[in-house]
């Protein structure tokens, strides 16, 4: 089987890695660099790379909650993200792709749609009558 994970939410995401079994691959899909212009590494990036799971980097960029100067550039950098989710999925084929939510993780989903790969949303609860 193999798994994409994406979204903002480092915590359960790393959850669902550890309790994977072994013969699952995942590919995480995230930023590397989480505030533009900045070259410092991103949490989630640095956490990957120190436990050796596989990640890929797409360009997908906050939207700001009030108008300003930057509101535009990060919409316009929506359908590069997203692009890039395409590509991402194509290339790796997953069977299904799980997002945590956050502006990673919309791209990458909308993405899946397109592609008709099965999705969830992290937060999704799932309960026994």
């Amino acid at each position: 089987m193999k798994l994409v994970l994406t979204g903002g939410h480092l915590s359960p995401l790393l959850s669902v890695i550890d309790a994977l079994p072994t013969d699952v691959s995942v590919l995480v899909v995230g930023r590397k660099y989480p505030l533009e212009g900045d070259s410092a590494v991103s949490l989630e990036y640095r956490a990957l790379a120190k436990q050796n799971i596989p990640f890929r980097s797409i360009a997908a960029s906050r939207l700001q909650r009030k108008w300003t100067r930057h509101t535009f550039a990060s919409l316009l950098k929506f359908p590069y993200a997203f692009f890039q989710a395409f590509l991402i999925l194509k290339e790796f084929s997953p069977d299904v792709v799980l997002s945590f939510g956050g502006y990673i993780g919309l791209p990458v989903t909308l993405a899946s749609l397109l592609l008709r790969i099965l999705y969830y949303g992290g937060k999704c609860r799932i309960t026994r009558d």
